[in-house]
């Protein structure tokens, strides 16, 4: 019995846990926060204080190199499902890099990089002239994005304006057939206000897949002119279509691929902010369709 002695655990130990408060912000119903006053600024100022172009949109100069690095290799991840023909111009690091000073203007001898406003306000004034000058002429126009949650709104203006000036808004009334894509299945391409978008039939999603990028054109009449971002931009140079493309430094396929195509231009900025920025952009538009 002596081999069986009661042996006593360790005492335990109670812990108290402070109640933790939550605070919440209060702030007067209907007052907005952060919104900058853009009535004085210039459109340059616009860019960058919305976070188009600019200081907001910087990124290491190294991270940026390593992408340059990453296309020059073809890799598939970068190439964004680009024809090669498309890169033949750009066969190494060093050319790629000249590429991506000449689009989006960065300089590559300081730690980072930022889109230059001035360029963007260029590629802006060129690519309205071109969008409003097919619509005066009925052309066929798609829009599509692949940002939805910041480009849509800004796609959607941009048709509504193309539309008033006589173009052919290319859309579908229904959704497209389930398919796969970014590696989940369930997707489908639908139009909200004449703009393409991903969807799982519930939710509008962003997309990087360059194979249901492709598929949207099949669904779709040819067009005279995309105007697009990221991916679908990719895919309609890949179609061989007039494009407008809307690219940010997560983009540079796109953007060194439109360099030699004359019929392509690319607009460099940011498609990572919130909805609402994009509208100065759109304001800054609708001086191109004021044509009686």
């Amino acid at each position: 019995m002596d081999s069986h002695r009661f042996v006593p655990g360790p005492p335990r130990v109670h812990v108290r846990r402070k109640h933790q408060r939550i605070v919440r912000t209060t702030r007067e119903v209907g007052s907005i926060i952060d919104r900058p006053d853009t009535e004085s600024m210039t459109l340059i100022e616009e860019l960058v204080s919305m976070g188009i172009a600019g200081r907001k949109t910087a990124i290491s100069t190294q991270a940026l190199r390593d992408t340059i690095g990453q296309l020059a290799r073809r890799n598939p991840e970068f190439t964004m499902g680009i024809n090669g023909k498309y890169f033949l111009h750009a066969l190494d690091a060093g050319s790629i890099e000249q590429g991506v000073e000449e689009v989006f203007g960065v300089d590559t001898t300081q730690a980072t990089v930022t889109i230059d406003p001035e360029m963007c306000a260029v590629a802006l004034d060129e690519a309205f002239d071109q969008i409003s000058d097919a619509a005066y002429k009925g052309a066929r126009m798609i829009f599509a994005s692949s940002r939805p949650a910041s480009t849509l709104p800004l796609l959607i203006e941009l048709a509504r304006l193309s539309s008033g000036a006589g173009a052919q808004i290319l859309d579908s009334y229904d959704n497209t057939r389930p398919f796969i894509a970014d590696g989940r299945k369930g997707r489908c391409f639908t139009w909200i206000s004449s703009v393409g978008v991903m969807s799982d039939n519930g939710s509008l999603l962003s997309t990087n897949d360059a194979k249901a990028a492709d598929d949207l054109f099949f669904h779709l009449p040819r067009p005279d002119l995309v105007i697009a971002d990221h991916i679908f931009a990719g895919a309609s140079l890949t179609n061989g279509l007039p494009t407008i493309a809307l690219t940010g430094l997560d983009s540079l396929a796109v953007a060194i691929a439109t360099i030699p195509e004359k019929n392509c231009t690319a607009i460099p900025m940011s498609l990572n902010q919130p909805s609402t920025h994009y509208g100065v952009v759109a304001n800054y538009a609708k001086s191109y369709f004021s044509k009686s």
